[in-house]
């Protein structure tokens, strides 16, 4: 890596943790980070660890330009917010600072029924979905074959999604998306039962490069709401057969639309003859891939990103030469999921962070939030998300109740806020 000691980086945060991570690894690179946004600092994971902290807020373009200019900032970045994101690539077109994209890549690939389209323009597999007509009477129904999912096109963070096996569950889900979507836009696909796993890409110089595969074991919703991860586990029992039968694909699908820089996942199922794809997005993703590419392949995207805002290339490694998602070592991503309440209290993170098998333990709370009836069904139900090294899955299973006998959240009655973790026993079938 260049120096970038003395370096100063302006990030965009709210409530999103993976703007922690990007204010901790840039210090360690040497940088100096000034973090903005008008939430408090108990709301906002980022300013815990900013060498400065700043209230001007991430929605108000005007004033985030005069303080990038104030504080003499050399690249802007932000975490995995997609409003943050597009705020943060608006900011860096008027200052003529490093974007990882364009505003037209971020329209397709943020936008589930674009990216499907260009994924059926290169005979990429999607799940099936259905179009229902919206009249003065109402909405005509009869074309929907039940189970359906109902999601925002637009949306992210699991937010609006719901499921639904009959009309009037179908007509409120409906309405619900589309409040949950910056443009009224609902999408509806077929409600696949199937393995469920997630790809990660990173992109350097206009290559595609495949960095991981996982498998993703979801909780049974409470209700109507989307499934919640418990546990991604690497690399995916899967990855022979996808590499095999549709990375390439991939690969000449988003060199197409020019991609040059950045890192992208896509969300899909594997079934017995193709893993057909339904959202991806064209950033970091909670799973925090790059702390395993880091682990496994000593090198992470994390650090090539904040590189690129600050300078407009990620610079080394050559991904060319280090990618390699089948990995040696088993990984466990852990969603520690949490019920409504007020967070009063969080044990155990000091203690996890001295296990041998730790790789990193990310709190979404500290003490002292809320956790609302509003948040169900949505990322924000994570408590802490916890990532794990292990020789094998005999020893992870292991790894995986040792973590949750040492991880408690209290209420401010102090019961427990936890909910039913990943049944470790799956690994060993």
């Amino acid at each position: 890596m260049n120096d970038l000691k003395g370096k100063r980086l302006l990030v965009l945060a709210g409530v999103n943790p993976i703007a922690a991570d990007v204010v901790q690894f840039a210090k360690r690179m040497g940088v100096y980070t000034i973090v903005t946004g008008n939430l408090d600092v108990t709301l906002t994971p980022a300013k815990r660890f900013a060498d400065q902290i700043e209230t001007v807020s991430t929605a108000d373009l005007d004033a985030l330009e005069a303080l990038a200019k104030e504080v003499k900032a050399d690249g802007i970045m932000t975490g995995s917010s997609e409003f943050s994101i597009e705020m943060t690539m608006a900011l860096c077109k008027r200052l003529n600072k490093p974007f990882y994209c364009t505003k037209e890549q971020w329209d397709i690939c943020s936008n589930k029924n674009n990216f499907k389209e260009l994924c059926r323009t290169h005979h990429v597999p999607v799940v099936h979905e259905f179009h229902v007509e919206e009249t003065d009477e109402g909405i005509d129904c009869s074309s929907l074959i039940y189970p359906v999912i109902v999601k925002p096109v637009d949306g992210s963070g699991g937010g609006g999604i719901s499921v639904c096996n009959d009309e009037e569950a179908f007509l409120a889900a409906y309405e619900r998306a589309k409040s949950y979507s910056p443009t009224g836009s609902v999408i509806i696909e077929t409600y696949v039962i199937s393995d469920e796993i997630g790809i990660s890409y990173a992109i350097q110089n206009g290559k595609v490069y495949l960095m991981a595969m996982h498998d993703r074991y979801l909780r049974e919703s409470d209700g109507n709401f989307m499934k919640l991860p418990l546990a991604y586990i690497y690399p995916s029992k899967h990855l022979q057969f996808y590499q095999e039968t549709q990375n390439q694909k991939v690969v000449e699908m988003f060199e197409s639309i020019g991609l040059q820089n950045g890192t992208l996942f896509i969300q899909g199922f594997a079934t017995e003859n193709e893993c057909p794809f339904y959202e991806m997005g064209y950033r970091f993703n909670g799973a925090k891939q790059y702390n395993l590419l880091k682990e496994e392949n000593g090198f992470s995207t994390m650090d090539m990103m904040i590189h690129h805002a600050l300078t407009g290339e990620m610079n080394e490694p050559d991904l060319a030469k280090v990618a390699k998602p089948d990995f040696d070592h088993v990984y466990c991503t852990l969603s520690l999921l949490g019920r409504p309440g007020h967070v009063e209290k969080v044990i155990g993170v000091e203690e996890l962070r001295k296990l041998p098998e730790i790789v990193d333990v990310s709190p979404w709370y500290y003490g002292g939030e809320d956790i609302t009836e509003k948040l169900m069904g949505t990322q924000r139900q994570i408590l802490c998300r916890v990532t794990l090294k292990t020789e094998d899955r005999v020893t992870m299973a292991k790894a995986i109740d040792t973590v949750y006998e040492i991880f408690e959240v209290l209420d401010d009655k102090g019961e427990s806020m936890l909910l039913d973790g990943f049944d470790s026993k799956l690994l060993l079938d």
